[in-house]
């Protein structure tokens, strides 16, 4: 008897493990990756007829230029600073900024290291630099 009831303790506890276990991986895996909602900023809605330095140009060099290491204004990779408008259009005007994001071959790509920036961010830099690298 003793064991019978040692028995069936142990195999309700298995199940509630189990029944458990099964629930955390079952509402744990279910997960949808929205890729528009993901990366609102590919395809066709990339508005590039007006392109803005503080609005549009700015925010993708903060987040893929301008940091420690790279093109921060107090150690420069290669004397190029792109923390300010200045710095920026002089790489824009001889093509080195289009050249470095497009990876086209003719610079070296841009950001270093890392993947390429989304084709909506390379179509906004390129817009800019081809509407006169323009400080608005």
């Amino acid at each position: 008897m003793r064991l019978l009831k040692f028995r069936i303790y142990n195999y309700r506890k298995w199940r509630l493990l189990l029944l458990l276990m099964s629930f955390f991986f079952g509402a744990t895996s279910c997960y949808y990756d929205n890729e528009e909602e993901l990366y609102p900023a590919t395809g066709s809605n990339c508005d590039t007829t007006t392109v803005s330095f503080v609005n549009d140009i700015k925010p993708i060099l903060v987040t893929s230029c301008i940091r420690a290491g790279c093109h921060a204004s107090s150690a420069p990779a290669v004397g190029i600073s792109l923390e300010s408008h200045s710095g920026v259009k002089a790489v824009a005007e001889d093509g080195r900024l289009a050249a470095a994001v497009t990876h086209s071959g003719a610079a070296v790509p841009m950001p270093y290291n890392e993947p390429k920036l989304l084709d909506c961010q390379v179509n906004t830099i390129i817009a800019w630099v081809n509407q006169g690298a323009l400080n608005n």
